[in-house]
């Protein structure tokens, strides 16, 4: 059960509500533009069994995200009825009859990530600069884990090498224990790293928003 913050009403009573109100909600979960793609197919069906309108809630993450803001901007200009309307698949496959401009829209500008190709536009040299900043980074971190390995055995042979003697009389003893405390921070930072990346590079799930 997610926390309450003080003041905030109980999470537990608006579940309770969201039950005894027998409300339906509508996920669209991520993927690219694939699950947009899949998504509208699923759209389609609903239209086509008049089940879109009965749903109360739609709740959308990434690519969901992209169909599900196509969704609601239609639903929001021409109203639900004649969105299930015209996404019935039979109404859009009949002779002479045309896509709606909607549809239309959404196959056209399906490829969002770079909607303006060609070396001299501007989302196709974003799209590179996020490749190649991603790439550095994860290199950066993996080189990095990989040096430290390689270069342990080195240092610990270096350190060993040297007469500790006449400076710390009781040397020996504290060579190993170094070493050792030495890899563990080591892998602990590693994955300390990794572990952080990942959190602060995930996305939360957009709100839920209402569907009627």
């Amino acid at each position: 059960m997610p926390k309450t913050e003080p003041g905030a009403p109980d999470a537990r009573d608006a579940i309770t509500r969201a039950h005894a109100k027998q409300l339906v909600g509508l996920a669209f979960s991520g993927g690219g533009i694939r699950s947009a793609t899949f998504n509208l197919g699923v759209l389609q069906s609903l239209a086509r069994l008049n089940l879109l309108s009965k749903f109360d809630y739609l709740s959308t993450v990434s690519g969901g995200g992209y169909i599900g803001s196509w969704l609601m901007a239609w639903v929001n200009r021409k109203g639900m009825k004649d969105v299930e309307r015209n996404l019935t698949p039979a109404r859009v496959n009949q002779p002479g009859r045309k896509e709606p401009p909607e549809i239309h829209f959404l196959r056209r500008f399906s490829n969002y990530l770079t909607p303006k190709l060609g070396w001299l536009g501007a989302d196709t040299w974003t799209v590179i600069a996020i490749y190649l900043r991603n790439l550095i980074l994860n290199l950066t971190i993996l080189s990095t884990a990989f040096g430290v390995v390689l270069l342990l055995p080195r240092w610990f042979a270096l350190i060993s090498k040297v007469n500790w003697t006449p400076i710390f009389p009781d040397i020996e003893w504290l060579i190993p224990f170094t070493a050792v405390t030495a890899l563990v921070i080591s892998a602990y930072s590693i994955v300390s790293a990794m572990r952080y990346f990942a959190v602060s590079t995930g996305r939360e799930p957009d709100p839920i928003i209402p569907c009627k």
